[in-house]
């Protein structure tokens, strides 16, 4: 009793009646308890619903010629309060474990609970092994690489390299700082861009275009509206429109830039060619 053994009442989750059976017998070892006593104390921490299960069972095993020892106690409390299907559960959910949502501490301290129910034989390497494979991504190719078969300092090691990593992304980039930092993005132009006057291919009124139609003399230099025919009008003498469709006003500044048209009997009219220097905002 002076160890503080813990009393069971029956009313706990299978996790914390494995708990209870492996507090009591760290106890019997501590005090190097006889084995034809630990049977008593073990019952004496039995309370409530607990110690009711016992006495029948008790009646049970005597019906039955069983011996009440420790051991066979053992086995009967398991299968009242931990049976076997809970302890594969168990074993599956060690097999499946990895980290997660979780912390390295978080994942360990859950990878060392479970590993008490696997049935097969663990060496120290494959338990480093199968941690390791449970760990994120971006741990496991810093982990595995260090080869460590030691189980704790394994579990040392990711959770440096957790930290690390928690550390290099909460560092962030300067953006828009006073020197020596990035330009922010709507600070950045382009090396050249459309003037908005232009961007629908329609002039702007107070800035006209130098610029005109060869066919029509409309304001645009490609996709000219007017149908392409054999037509050559009488007034501007510009091929592509009559005469009733001619846009050019005779006296104006555009009149200066008509076309001359060879019209021969043997030869369909044709325009001449003419060189035009325009800016970069005009090309655009």
């Amino acid at each position: 009793m002076r160890h503080n053994p813990p009393k069971f009442n029956g009313k706990v989750n299978p996790d914390e009646a494995d708990q209870w059976v492996r507090d009591i017998e760290r106890i019997f070892e501590a005090t190097q308890c006889p084995e034809e006593t630990k049977l008593s104390y073990a019952i004496y921490m039995l309370i409530e619903e607990a110690e009711f299960w016992w006495i029948g069972m008790k009646q049970m095993m005597e019906d039955k010629r069983e011996d009440a020892t420790w051991e066979n106690f053992k086995v009967k409390f398991l299968e009242e309060y931990f049976p076997n299907s809970v302890r594969y559960a168990k074993e599956i959910e060690f097999i499946q474990l990895e980290q997660g949502n979780l912390s390295v501490t978080e994942y360990a301290t859950r990878f060392k609970h479970l590993a008490r129910f696997y049935t097969q034989t663990m060496t120290e390497a494959w338990r480093c092994r199968k941690f390791e494979f449970g760990l994120k991504q971006e741990l496991k190719e810093v982990v595995i690489s260090m080869s460590i078969r030691n189980f704790p300092a394994l579990v040392e090691k990711s959770k440096v390299v957790e930290s690390l990593k928690i550390s290099s992304r909460l560092v962030k980039p300067q953006v828009g700082g006073p020197s020596k930092s990035m330009p922010k993005y709507e600070d950045r132009k382009k090396p050249y861009f459309r003037p908005q006057s232009y961007s629908s291919g329609r002039p702007n009124s107070q800035s006209p275009p130098s610029f005109r139609c060869f066919r029509c003399g409309g304001p645009h230099v490609r996709f000219c509206p007017h149908p392409v025919s054999n037509v050559t009008c009488d007034r501007c003498h510009r091929y592509g429109h009559a005469t009733k469709d001619c846009r050019v006003q005779l006296g104006s500044p555009n009149s200066g830039v008509v076309q001359q048209v060879q019209q021969n009997s043997n030869q369909k009219p044709r325009a001449a060619g003419r060189v035009f220097a325009i800016s970069g905002v005009e090309a655009s």
